[in-house]
């Protein structure tokens, strides 16, 4: 870990369910009743291949689920870390941030050009993220053990990157099983991710009850090229990834179709674009 003699304070903001946190600065104590004052939950870290454990003190570098019974804002303050190393075991793990902003595309990795997933942060359900943001947990699904270096000083050289594939699967969902409150309002499907894209593009959507679903991808002229769901899905936050492969640069359309199977009289669809570029 790199600090310097700057002592900071940072401000964040949590909801009112599960989040996932880190400890972005140096502090004398870690306590988590102290780190994350008034969270009804503890903390708790997920290691491989144990799974999730409670934690009474925290480190930098990993991150931790909390709960909070309510929208608030907690400060931590401590010396600023500009820089840290963070282990990676292979399959999933929940990392922490450093105290100012790091773009995901500037991670790199000992060894050099580590595989891993997109980086998912959390707000009542998985999200592709494009930067750390102090304060925050995320989690990153690496193919092999190795270390992800995280720095906002340093510009390594391309081939020191991580190289981001995203998986077929998704993190590990919230401690215990998720209750009502945190399951989605509405239905509504998210813009792909990335994009333009190449091969592949996560795309996410929500559905607030059990619902029959049907998710088609379509070229510029409305012709159906792909179909990546058909079938009877449970309420949540769903993610599916699109593997285009196949298909040539272009401008294509996805559109969900949705309706809830107690009353199916009532439908959702939305459609958005997303670019393909070799």
């Amino acid at each position: 870990t790199k600090t310097d003699s700057s002592i900071m304070a940072v401000s964040i903001d949590v909801s009112e369910h599960w989040n996932i946190l880190s400890v972005p600065v140096g502090m004398e104590d870690c306590r988590a009743s102290v780190v994350f004052r008034g969270n009804s939950s503890g903390a708790i870290t997920y290691t491989p291949p144990s799974g999730y454990e409670a934690r009474t003190f925290l480190e930098n570098g990993a991150g931790y689920w909390t709960r909070f019974p309510n929208v608030r804002y907690i400060n931590v303050c401590g010396s600023l870390i500009r820089s840290d190393t963070f282990d990676l075991a292979e399959g999933w793990n929940m990392i922490g941030a450093i105290g100012v902003p790091v773009h995901v595309s500037s991670l790199s990795s000992d060894p050099e050009g580590l595989v891993t997933s997109n980086v998912f942060g959390y707000d009542r359900g998985y999200v592709v993220v494009d930067s750390l943001q102090p304060g925050k947990g995320y989690w990153i699904r690496a193919e092999q053990s190795g270390k992800l270096i995280v720095s906002a000083d340093v510009i390594l050289s391309s081939t020191a990157r991580i190289i981001i594939r995203p998986a077929s699967d998704m993190p590990p969902p919230p401690p215990g099983r998720e209750d009502a409150k945190d399951l989605p309002k509405e239905y509504r499907l998210e813009q792909a991710f990335p994009s333009p894209f190449n091969p592949s593009t996560t795309i996410q959507y929500r559905l607030p009850c059990d619902s029959r679903v049907l998710l088609k991808v379509y070229n510029i002229l409305g012709q159906v090229v792909d179909v990546l769901v058909d079938e009877i899905q449970p309420a949540g936050f769903k993610s599916v990834t699109w593997k285009a492969n196949k298909f040539a640069s272009a401008v294509y359309f996805y559109r969900l179709e949705a309706s809830s199977i107690s009353d199916p009289g009532n439908p959702f669809s939305q459609t958005r674009k997303v670019m393909l570029m070799r």
